[in-house]
């Protein structure tokens, strides 16, 4: 007989609890995924016919509260946060072993 006893993972009782509330988040989280997709999909089908390319992409520096020239800038907020991301990501700050020990 080996000295060491090979143990086993599995419990000897259920926990009732923990398989209660481990279905109540994934309820929840299933309810709060269901409710992004019906507002979503309500916001695309109703304002797809409104939605421009300029409306994309322009500024509202100069007509803010005009409906015909505001924008949301939402390509210059996406490439800006990206920016922002990859050097926290360590994206090109990565250095191999020779270029350490030269730089």
């Amino acid at each position: 007989m080996s000295p060491h006893r090979h143990r086993s993972f599995q419990t000897l009782w259920f926990d009732f609890g923990s398989f209660f509330f481990t279905g109540l988040t994934g309820l929840a989280t299933g309810l709060i995924l269901a409710t992004l997709a019906v507002i979503l999909g309500t916001v695309l089908v109703n304002g797809w016919p409104l939605l421009s390319w300029r409306f994309i992409t322009g500024g509202t520096a100069e007509h803010m509260f005009d409906v015909d020239h505001a924008g949301i800038v939402i390509v210059g907020r996406i490439t800006a946060a990206v920016r922002r991301a990859l050097p926290l990501a360590g994206v090109g700050k990565c250095r191999l072993p020779a270029q350490q020990q030269a730089g």
